[in-house]
């Protein structure tokens, strides 16, 4: 049969009407129902992720919201600065999480490519936080770093694990440092932990 515009109009009705009764009397529009929710925050080292300076350190502290904070604005040029025990690194949850570090704001005078002054990845080399890998659930025999080698596994007993901080900018013989010291002189401003898990 030669089907005109009446007819389709009409088949198509006809689809539609068989469709919601196949769909019953159950459909609805929005459901809203409220459930009881506890969310809160903690200071770093309360926190899932705990980071806690080391007491004696006056490079690393809290700021006043309890966030791990470093101070390192006069390291040595063309040296290798190594805080042995900056801080440290406890798994606070049940679960295990692998987590890693990443330098998320660079200093004024880095640049995104290998041009002069400095670049990022010149100060993603240059900059290392250590951890021992055979005191976590890593098992790796040596020193990993969580910004260039991370993430790390952590186990849910791995807790005050210490780690280290190393500013080598020895290998910087290019850098111009006359233009990246004083108060423009930052190579890092800000890095990131990001934890995943878990794990298993």
């Amino acid at each position: 049969m030669r089907m005109n515009r009446r007819n389709v109009l009409l088949g198509l009705g006809t689809v539609v009407t068989g469709g919601g009764a196949a769909l019953g009397t159950g459909a609805f529009s929005s459901v809203e129902a409220q459930r009881s929710v506890s969310i809160s925050v903690a200071e770093d080292s309360g926190a899932l992720v705990g980071l806690a300076p080391n007491a004696q350190s006056n490079r690393v502290d809290t700021d006043a919201d309890g966030a791990l904070q470093i101070d390192l604005a006069d390291a040595n040029l063309k040296s290798k600065v190594t805080i042995d025990y900056a801080f440290e690194i406890s798994n606070n949850s049940s679960d295990s999480f692998s987590l890693d570090a990443d330098i998320t704001d660079y200093g004024t005078q880095v640049s995104t490519t290998d041009d002069t002054p400095i670049s990022e990845l010149q100060v993603d080399t240059a900059v290392s936080l250590l951890v021992d890998t055979t005191a976590i659930a890593e098992a790796d025999d040596g020193t990993k770093d969580l910004i260039t080698e991370g993430p790390l596994e952590f186990a849910s007993t791995d807790t005050n694990i210490e780690c280290v901080l190393e500013i080598d900018t020895r290998n910087l013989d290019s850098v111009d440092w006359s233009t990246i010291t004083g108060d423009d002189g930052s190579l890092v401003n800000d890095i990131t932990f990001t934890a995943t898990g878990p794990t298993n």
